[in-house]
């Protein structure tokens, strides 16, 4: 069987990537604990529709909270247009 190719890449575009990846997992891991609504909302509950929807009431988000996803998430288009554009 042939061997596959390999690839010299850039360093600074693996560090790059690695990163992207790790941002993104931070974000994922914030999101999951946070409440569902970033506003504070009731509780509801719908059977109506072709599935049932219910959420638990959301205390909302704190200004920390809201201001760590937004820090996270502009990293996260930063380093993707990093990646993405890199030369």
């Amino acid at each position: 069987m042939p061997r596959a190719a390999t690839y010299d890449f850039p360093s600074d575009l693996l560090a790059g990537q690695e990163e992207l990846h790790q941002v993104r997992a931070e974000l994922l891991a914030l999101l999951k604990r946070l409440p569902w609504s970033v506003e504070p909302l009731d509780g509801f509950s719908d059977d109506k529709g072709w599935r049932k929807v219910e959420r638990p009431a959301s205390p909302g988000w704190t200004p920390d909270e809201q201001a760590e996803v937004e820090k996270l998430r502009q990293r996260e288009r930063e380093l993707a247009v990093f990646v993405t554009c890199h030369r």
